[in-house]
């Protein structure tokens, strides 16, 4: 047998990104043919279905990360939602004002993959629509605003969260 050839750590990485890359175009491929067979079938409802359903185990995920880190305070949210973008390939602009925090993505690594594929209203329901399930899983208190996303053809995607007051729960 042919002795193994050592592979340096950062080409195995970047070998490892390509496959990773490459099977989740597939996957999401997959699931847009299976998308467009429904919403054909059945029409809108099958959109308010999957962006139900999805955000609600959002909504579960979110909430046991607050509990696990026994911390459900919006700056520990924010962290965690924005700060691996960058390196992951999303491109970021952060302003935090009079207690709210507001983030602007003016690149999307997902919207590019789904424009390849056809796929931006799946993704759109898959990935954005969470947004909300997100806050509100990991502290009820949190409040998001959001105008635009690049999912949906807009400039960019703008988030805007923050702490309701006491008389909004």
């Amino acid at each position: 047998m042919k002795e193994k050839k050592e592979i340096p750590t950062d080409v195995r990485e970047k070998i490892n990104a390509l496959l990773d890359e490459s099977t989740s175009e597939w996957n999401m491929q997959e699931k847009n043919i299976m998308y467009k067979a429904l919403r054909e079938k059945f029409g809108e409802e099958v959109d308010e279905l999957i962006a139900k359903n999805v955000g609600m185990r959002t909504y579960g995920t979110f909430e046991k990360i607050s509990e696990l880190l026994n911390d459900d305070s919006l700056e520990t949210f924010i962290q965690l939602l924005f700060d691996p973008l960058p390196e992951m390939g999303w491109k970021m602009e952060e302003k935090d004002e009079g207690g709210k925090y507001y983030r602007k993505i003016t690149y999307c690594p997902k919207c590019e993959m789904a424009k390849k594929l056809g796929a931006e209203k799946l993704m759109y329901l898959l990935a954005c629509c969470t947004d909300h399930y997100s806050s509100t899983g990991f502290n009820k208190k949190i409040r998001f605003d959001r105008n635009t996303t690049l999912m949906e053809g807009g400039p960019c995607c703008d988030f805007c969260f923050y702490m309701a007051k006491d008389e909004e729960n």
